[in-house]
């Protein structure tokens, strides 16, 4: 799909001059320019008009027509960024042939949310070297034993770290708390009463990396793993892994491979009602937040099998 659309823009020559997407999807995607000769995607469907943000790359447009139809229209303003732009074309394509025609709109919109993070990110800063741990050790976690135990999809659905929300990944009936540490560290900092406090068990997990260099046969960076994901991941769920690592704050740096490392270890611990933790019913009134660190050796009865 990426290619076509490139070709399909690559070809595109008149101003105000838009084609359908193909013949065979249900809903009216149009692909051209726009009277500005900027590429542009645009989409006509029965819908409500909702409130939606435009980005500094990408003008959003969307109103009504006379036939009270809604024109969603998103215009690349920096060409630059076409080969980001061609993908979140794709995106809206491939992933909205299942959705109801009354929800055409609002589905666009609410992909969009997740996508203007990858225009607006292009512009952040970069991650420090404790973030591009934290994010290498949950990657880790994703294709080592995600992506092995629930498939794909669902293990990217379920990855949750990003969105800093309270659990690294939860799916189904458990989640997984994931911490990365030094190959000598004895602890682990919990930074929050969320992170462990549940009434489902889960586990929490640690992994153990030692600064290393490109020379070694098993070492990785943060570029190099996410690149080793893309090759795996089937091409469909590119785009929303792409989500994943905007909300986390991650666009390619070469900065990110002076950080080198060796995965050591890792250590799986069941997180149940035995569990030594801070939960929030244990909090004195008054105190609504606080942070704590685990001994690891005083966790050895509570180790579990990383399968």
């Amino acid at each position: 799909m990426y290619d076509e659309i490139k070709e399909k823009f690559n070809t595109c020559c008149i101003s105000d001059s838009y084609q359908r997407i193909n013949s065979t999807h249900p809903f009216n995607i149009y692909l051209g320019l726009n009277e500005e000769n900027k590429k542009s995607l645009s989409i006509i469907a029965n819908g409500n008009i909702e409130e939606i943000e435009s980005s500094r790359m990408i003008r959003v447009n969307i109103y009504q027509r006379e036939d009270n139809k809604i024109t969603i229209s998103f215009d690349l303003l920096e060409e630059e960024m076409s080969d980001l732009f061609y993908r979140f074309c794709a995106d809206i394509i491939e992933s909205s042939e299942l959705i109801l025609p009354k929800d055409i709109i609002h589905f666009t919109i609410q992909r969009w949310k997740d996508w203007i993070l990858l225009f607006k990110n292009q512009l952040n800063t970069i991650l420090n070297e404790l973030e591009v741990k934290g994010l290498l050790g949950e990657l880790i976690f994703l294709k080592n034993i995600m992506f092995k135990k629930y498939g794909y999809e669902k293990s990217l659905n379920a990855w949750m770290g990003p969105t800093l929300a309270h659990k690294d990944f939860e799916i189904n009936d458990t989640w997984y708390e994931i911490k990365t540490i030094n190959q000598n560290g004895i602890a682990v900092k919990i930074s929050s009463i969320e992170q462990l406090d549940s009434n489902v068990d889960g586990e929490l997990v640690v992994l153990f990396l030692e600064r290393s260099n490109v020379e070694v046969s098993d070492s990785i960076t943060l570029n190099s793993y996410i690149k080793e994901i893309k090759k795996e991941l089937p091409q469909n769920l590119q785009p929303l892994f792409d989500i994943k690592l905007a909300q986390a704050k991650y666009k390619y740096e070469k900065d990110y491979d002076q950080y080198v490392y060796s995965l050591k270890n890792e250590n799986h611990y069941i997180v149940n009602n035995r569990f030594p933790r801070i939960k929030k019913d244990m909090l004195p009134i008054g105190i609504i937040k606080t942070n704590y660190e685990l001994l690891l050796e005083s966790l050895e009865t509570f180790k579990v099998d990383g399968d």
